[in-house]
């Protein structure tokens, strides 16, 4: 069994995956410009092109707006102002070369100001040049020590290069200006973990615990810390304190079945792991992880199997208006081929979210292997409803209708779905086949002929339909020359077919030519043609065409016994001896 390990502390504890950064400059942010009065008054040309720029730039005419801030800098080449906003403007577009130039002289004509440097860090980021990112913010912390936002900002790039304890002190210089805040102290505790400082991640967690000794997630945490370092009593030390405080808490089960795990206790965890996924309290999320974490895609089809299944079916119980379960259970049956069962999941999942089209399309084709006629028909006429222009739901109502010997309501059906069909010749081969089928059977041969012919334009080298039309053909001893090429075609597509071979005899006994017809209804028999009625009775037909009529009676007489439906002169060959047609 692969089991695979993973930090149960992500899934109860909120992470911190960038905590607090502050955000790129865009042009939906800050629509203030921050420029210097003086810089303005330099000439009243440049300050008149400057606003008539923030305008455009506002009514969303980015080009007229970038045209007008470079007729600014023409006119004043250390207008600071301008080199900002277009900077701000080629970042939106893409264009970060030119925006990093611009961003870098506004921010070195003019160094304090904040929406430079914090513009320029930006960009920085986005070409990975974080050293130079994290100069800027060192250098913002030092201008505007009272805006956390930059200590954020820095200790989150500091991350990104891979200095956690520059990281770490950022954190506490936040802390000496904020206090204890358990997201900081969990952001140290995660990265004295990277830095592998164990102690260290353990005493900040011993911190928060202090701050708040009832808070059960805390000790959640360190058993997690624990379990991780094979530390199993101080792992179980804490978790017998969670249930000290929260007995009722379904988490400790999910972290108890952790530490059965780690120590190779399978039963003893999938106990724990059955408690905790019966509590309806705990997140459907956090179980279906949990399930999948623990076990691997081979599990759900082998050893495990009865486990996986019986966790699932415990999470339906305890979830039962939300769909998952049922999907998953779905999927677990079918990998089995247990398709009563899968079809029974499937109508609870339907009952609850009747909207999903792929679920309807499983139900029907289970049915279809189940024979579950009546069920058949009955859902496709409900997916109909609810999806009246996919064609495959009056391909399945026709089936089922023709199942039930309903033909002109299968005929509908089928007519029906046929105008529906877009660029799917398969399908659409489908639909002509099986309306060829009925034709048949309702003995309007001109209407079957036509529908086989068209299914073989959409669809020319499907075995099934090239085998049914040549053998109707051979019943009715009508264009045995287009039949035996039909039939040659489907053998010759698939090869060790019995009901193929045994077509292709049938079609020689119908031309005359009974060893060949012998030949080949042989070759069925030996590929499991003797458990066929069928071909046993076209054997023992042959057999009396060629005189050895003792041997013929013997064939009838086993497909007397095989037959589920009897052909019209079965029991009268039996009977007599004769060959009746």
């Amino acid at each position: 069994m692969k089991f695979k390990y993973y930090i149960i502390s992500l899934l109860f504890i909120t992470a911190l995956s960038s905590c607090k950064t502050s955000k790129k400059i865009t042009d939906n942010e800050e629509t203030k410009t921050p420029v210097k009065v003086k810089t303005l008054k330099r000439t009243d040309n440049v300050s008149s092109v400057f606003i008539d720029a923030n305008k455009e730039k506002i009514l969303g005419n980015y080009k007229q707006a970038i045209d007008l801030f470079q007729q600014c800098l023409s006119k004043d080449p250390a207008h600071d102002a301008s080199m900002y906003e277009l900077a701000r403007l080629y970042q939106m577009q893409g264009n970060i070369h030119d925006a990093l130039a611009l961003a870098e002289k506004a921010a070195e004509i003019d160094t304090e100001n904040k929406w430079y440097n914090m513009l320029l860090s930006s960009l920085y980021e986005q070409t990975g040049e974080i050293k130079n990112a994290i100069l800027i913010f060192d250098k913002l912390q030092n201008l505007y020590p009272k805006e956390i936002e930059f200590l954020y900002h820095a200790a989150m790039l500091y991350i990104r290069d891979g200095k956690p304890n520059k990281a770490i002190d950022i954190y506490d210089k936040i802390e000496r200006i904020n206090g204890p805040e358990e997201e900081i102290i969990v952001q140290k505790h995660r990265l004295y973990l990277l830095n592998g400082q164990v102690d260290e991640a353990v005493a900040e967690i011993e911190r928060l615990i202090k701050t708040n000794p009832d808070e059960t997630r805390y000790y959640a945490m360190l058993s997690e810390l624990y379990l991780s370092l094979d530390n199993f009593p101080k792992a179980i030390e804490n978790l017998e304190k969670i249930k000290e405080l929260d007995p009722e808490n379904p988490y400790i089960h999910i972290t108890l079945a952790e530490y059965y795990f780690r120590i190779d206790d399978i039963n003893m965890a999938i106990q724990e792991l059955k408690q905790g996924f019966a509590a309806p309290n705990l997140e459907i999320e956090i179980k279906l992880q949990v399930l999948f974490n623990y076990f691997s895609d081979e599990d759900f089809e082998g050893e495990y199997f009865d486990q996986v299944l019986e966790l699932s079916n415990i999470l339906a119980a305890s979830h039962p208006t939300d769909i998952r379960p049922y999907s998953l259970l779905t999927d677990l049956y079918l990998r089995k081929s247990k398709y009563q069962e899968a079809s029974d999941v499937l109508r609870k999942a339907i009952k609850i979210d009747n909207s999903n089209f792929m679920m309807w399309e499983t139900l029907l084709r289970l049915e279809i292997s189940l024979s579950d006629t009546l069920n058949l028909k009955n859902d496709a006429v409900a997916a109909i409803e609810l999806f009246p222009l996919h064609p495959l739901l009056y391909f399945f109502s026709g089936i089922a209708c023709y199942m039930l010997e309903d033909y002109q309501q299968a005929i509908k059906k089928l007519e029906s779905g046929i105008d529906l069909v877009v660029d799917d010749d398969k399908l659409l081969g489908d639909f002509y086949s099986y309306l060829g089928d009925i034709y048949n059977k309702t003995k309007q041969y001109e209407k079957s002929d036509y529908s086989f012919d068209q299914a073989l334009n959409a669809d020319p080298d499907n075995p099934y339909i090239l085998n049914n039309y040549s053998y109707y053909l051979s019943l009715r001893k009508v264009r045995l020359d287009d039949a035996e090429k039909m039939s040659a075609k489907s053998i010759e597509l698939t090869p060790n077919s019995p009901h193929y071979l045994d077509t292709y005899g049938w079609i020689m006994y119908q031309m005359g030519k009974y060893e060949e017809a012998k030949k080949w209804i042989e070759k069925s028999m030996e590929n499991s043609g003797t458990e066929s009625s069928a071909v046993l009775e076209h054997y023992g037909d042959v057999l009396y065409k060629l005189g050895r009529t003792e041997e013929a009676i013997i064939y009838w007489k086993k497909a007397l016994e095989l037959a589920d439906e009897i052909s019209d002169f079965l029991r009268e060959k039996v009977k007599d001896g004769i060959l009746y047609e």
